[in-house]
């Protein structure tokens, strides 16, 4: 069982890296009008390698939905990125400290990032699709043909995610784990 020092360690961690994770969404990105490219993804994925599955699902959920609840475009679906930047980051989490690996892993972490942003591209396009057919009375078929320029760009997203995310989690691994940090979180 964890110590509380070591609860208190993860759940610090695990609100520092929300915070970053919607300070990275809210001032990092290009809005496209239909779709955005943003960083905000890259600290999902390394919230994930870092906390693994459940507080790096969190720290990606909460700090994407707080960065809708502060957008009137994105307010009314704030539920929806909770859960969708959720599972982006748990599966990459799970995966990145699965075997004990606890996300020091460069082929595990490959893995779990791209696992992970399939996850959330999947679950995006599923929830758009459904946003569309109850919004619009459309057919699957229509729904699914509009989401095709979004999906290019979550394409985009997710190769810049899973780039920058593996080139950041190694020297962060190394450096929080000469300073005796790293394993205070797991």
């Amino acid at each position: 069982m964890k110590s509380d020092r070591s609860t208190q360690n993860l759940l610090v961690a695990t609100a520092l890296m929300a915070a970053i994770v919607f300070v990275t969404t809210r001032f990092i990105q290009i809005d496209l009008g239909f779709s955005r490219i943003k960083t905000g993804n890259v600290f999902c994925l390394l919230a994930g390698m870092l906390l693994g599955g459940w507080h790096g699902g969190l720290a990606a959920g909460i700090g994407s939905m707080l960065y809708d609840l502060t957008d009137a475009r994105y307010a009314s679906m704030f539920y929806v990125t909770l859960i969708n930047f959720f599972a982006m980051g748990c599966v990459c989490g799970l995966i990145a400290h699965a075997r004990g690996a606890r996300g020091r892993n460069f082929r595990q972490n490959l893995l779990a990032a791209v696992s992970g942003q399939a996850t959330y591209i999947a679950l995006y396009f599923l929830s758009n699709v459904v946003q569309q057919i109850s919004g619009n009375a459309q057919t699957v078929q229509s729904a699914a043909i509009a989401m095709l320029p979004k999906l290019g760009v979550s394409a985009i997203n997710a190769a810049i995610a899973v780039t920058l995310s593996l080139v950041i989690a190694g020297p962060l691994m190394s450096a929080l784990e000469k300073n005796g940090l790293l394993d205070r979180l797991s």
